[in-house]
């Protein structure tokens, strides 16, 4: 019973571009948050943290006209973060010598934690600590022959659905972990470039009543790129990637099927003059599926971009994608997605980033708890963003953020409401967020 209470209303928004949107925007640009660094021997240190209260005007994803309306909240972030790092290339030509270069391309180091504090002060959500960590080792990674390690770790805990009983407050909290090798090769003159690796991708749902969907990926990438102009090359990449949903407690057919994802494309990658390039690709994309309750389906996937260069401070980025992507709502989602972003960053002080994206994602058929189709569906999603950041010193800045995210569908779940009785739970929702925030790193 408390199975299907949930189980419709958390497909409506688990796997959605908002879950993956949420975050600290500073954060995810290391050159931007650490500043000047410690130095120890051939290593950099960058500790900081941030400081920041913010708006959600829909905390839970909910639609005005569902069982329960929108809860906004005010929230503070508290976001302590602390980078290490083998010698970047600026600390290497302001004043080193020569004898540092030979071990910086032999070897490139970098790893770091971070965290991010959330209170609410609407009662339905749950203060939580959201934590972030990395590490990555290159070997020879400007030699003839190299390797890569890296270990990805996030645990997000924002609201990413909403809820159809007002008094149980599930727990939102999730656990990623991506991790692998990758082997890397070129030829003497650099001409080809090729790289093969394996990842294991692991994911956990700490509230139990989610943790049917817990699962893992084993992957399997390649690509090779042959440079035929000075900054233009052809590419070919590639990868097979299997998901296995370990874990179902319920003891009966959820929707979800172990499945094989292929994906291959060839393109373009290149200057088409000194300020402008571009990205060109187009390939295919498949799904094989364990479950006789889904079909195997294939798709075209494609990727067209345009990149043009203002001053060597301001650039635009506009394009279009075509993906086939994972999704635990009608098991793999096909998404085409327009998007243009702007970023000026002026007299190396002031930042500004503006983003906007407009999707059509079609999840195809959709089942409910039990196995029973519950009809196709499709979404438009609209986002955009805007990012202000203004540095007073090489340790101290100010931030500002504003952001939206809507999905726009006619789809409706039939959720149990744990009295015997069902409702209609609209998947669409409106939200709306605003940040201020001061940081101080180094």
């Amino acid at each position: 019973m408390k199975l299907r209470l949930f189980l419709g209303v958390f497909l409506a928004c688990a796997f959605s571009s908002a879950a993956s949107a949420q975050g600290v925007a500073w954060l995810k640009d290391r050159s931007r948050a650490q500043g000047p660094g410690f130095r120890v021997g051939n290593l950099e240190l960058h500790p900081g943290i941030g400081v920041e209260a913010g708006y959600d005007s829909n905390v839970f994803f909910e639609d005005s006209g569902g069982p329960t309306e929108p809860t906004g909240s005010v929230i503070f972030r508290i976001s302590p973060h602390f980078f290490v790092s083998t010698l970047t290339q600026q600390r290497r030509t302001e004043g080193e010598g020569e004898s540092d270069e030979p071990e910086a391309r032999m070897v490139q180091f970098s790893a770091g934690v971070s965290g991010e504090a959330y209170l609410f002060l609407a009662d339905r959500a749950r203060n939580n600590f959201a934590l972030n960590g990395d590490l990555d080792l290159s070997i020879n990674p400007r030699g003839r022959f190299g390797f890569r390690l890296f270990d990805n770790f996030e645990r997000t805990v924002r609201p990413f659905t909403g809820r159809v009983n007002p008094f149980v407050t599930i727990n939102n909290a999730i656990d990623n972990n991506v991790a692998g090798l990758q082997l890397i090769g070129r030829s003497r003159g650099g001409t080809i470039q090729s790289s093969v690796g394996y990842s294991f991708r692991f994911q956990y749902f700490e509230e139990p009543l989610l943790r049917f969907a817990n699962n893992f990926g084993h992957i399997i990438n390649a690509d090779v790129h042959f440079r035929f102009l000075p900054k233009t090359s052809l590419f070919w990449d590639g990868s097979v990637e299997l998901t296995d949903y370990y874990n179902d407690p319920s003891g009966e057919s959820i929707g979800l099927s172990n499945n094989w994802r292929l994906r291959t494309r060839v393109g373009l990658n290149g200057a088409i003059t000194p300020r402008l390039s571009t990205t060109l690709a187009l390939g295919y994309g498949a799904t094989f599926v364990k479950n006789s309750a889904f079909d195997s389906f294939e798709t075209v996937v494609a990727h067209a971009s345009l990149r043009y260069r203002f001053t060597t401070t301001t650039n635009l980025r506009v394009g279009f994608e075509r993906e086939n992507v994972g999704s635990i709502v009608g098991l793999s989602r096909v998404m085409n997605r327009g998007f243009a972003d702007l970023q000026w960053l002026f007299g190396g002080s002031f930042l500004l980033t503006l983003g906007g994206w407009v999707s059509y994602v079609d999840y195809g058929e959709v089942l409910d708890g039990t196995g029973m189709s519950l009809g196709q569906r499709s979404d438009v999603l609209v986002g955009a963003n805007i990012f202000g950041e203004y540095r007073f010193t090489d340790y101290l800045a100010m931030n500002v953020s504003l952001s939206y995210f809507g999905d726009f569908t006619d789809f409706e779940y039939p959720v149990d409401d744990g009295m015997g009785s069902m409702f209609l739970d609209p998947a669409g929702f409106n939200k709306f967020e605003a940040w201020l925030g001061l940081r101080v790193f180094y």
